[in-house]
């Protein structure tokens, strides 16, 4: 099996647990863009499977980050920045350049960023981060 296919397989056994809590570490790191996208909007993000359960959700894809309710940025493991997306693209600190970075270094998902009206094209300054935590709350309604 691929590397993907046993991503998918792990991820499956993880949803039919049926668990309260999910800690997914890059799960979306085998799969391709559009696959990775698929799983996101159907079992990750706030529209799939798991819209009812607490998901903390690590990656370095910067495409989901829009669609995530809080995100912890990381930084030689300590916690440099945390808060919705808006709330960090309008800050302007190390979330607002990692973003910039992304989007000017060309990163494959590019075309499913929501940036925002406001980023600045600015490639002077480069940014090291560990990967992004991205923690979506528990949909308290049903």
């Amino acid at each position: 099996m691929s590397g993907g296919q046993k991503q998918r397989i792990s991820l499956s056994r993880a949803v039919y647990s049926e668990s309260d809590i999910y800690l997914l570490d890059d799960p979306l790191s085998a799969v391709d863009a559009h696959v990775g996208k698929s799983i996101f909007d159907n079992v990750i993000g706030p529209n799939g499977i798991l819209r009812s359960k607490a998901r903390l959700f690590v990656t370095n894809s910067v495409a989901f980050l829009p669609e995530c309710d809080e995100i912890l940025m990381l930084e030689e493991g300590m916690v440099v920045e945390y808060g919705t997306y808006d709330k960090l693209m309008e800050k302007n600190g190390k979330f607002y350049e990692f973003m910039s970075n992304s989007f000017l270094d060309g990163d494959k998902d590019d075309e499913e960023i929501k940036m925002g009206p406001e980023l600045k094209k600015d490639s002077s300054k480069k940014v090291s981060i560990e990967p992004i935590a991205l923690i979506e709350k528990t949909d308290r309604k049903k």
